[in-house]
């Protein structure tokens, strides 16, 4: 971060003012890196599945574990055998299969099991037939 300011010094050195007996501002006490941080950063504009991920009506946790799981960046067998992880099969299925994002989330018993629910809950089939 610091290294980042100290590149970008002269955009934030453009935007420090002082008002001298002003009353408005606490040396010990004022936000400065996050002052400089919002003037040094560039935004993206938030398109396609990002623009819903990150919802405000979406709890943090939900939209993080989401977004880490469509880049592949949860500790699956996959991605733990890099550092050298000795692989192992799901635990929590009846046909064990590896702990890969695709048996997380779609393939797996304990998923197939939750998507079911999920759609009787939001109606999307009849209970009868779960």
């Amino acid at each position: 971060m610091w290294r980042y300011m100290m590149k970008n010094k002269s955009i934030v050195e453009e935007n420090i003012t002082w008002k001298i007996n002003s009353g408005n501002c606490s040396f010990w006490w004022d936000d400065w890196l996050g002052k400089a941080w919002e003037i040094c950063r560039h935004r993206k504009n938030l398109e396609g599945i990002s623009s819903q991920l990150w919802a405000k009506n979406i709890p943090f946790k939900m939209s993080f574990l989401l977004w880490r799981a469509l880049r592949n960046k949860l500790p699956t067998n996959e991605n733990l055998a890099i550092f050298g992880v000795e692989p192992v099969k799901c635990f929590c299925c009846i046909n064990q299969g590896w702990d890969d994002v695709d048996h997380i989330f779609n393939g797996g018993h304990f998923a197939a099991h939750i998507w079911n629910y999920l759609q009787v809950l939001w109606e999307l089939i009849s209970s009868s037939l779960s």
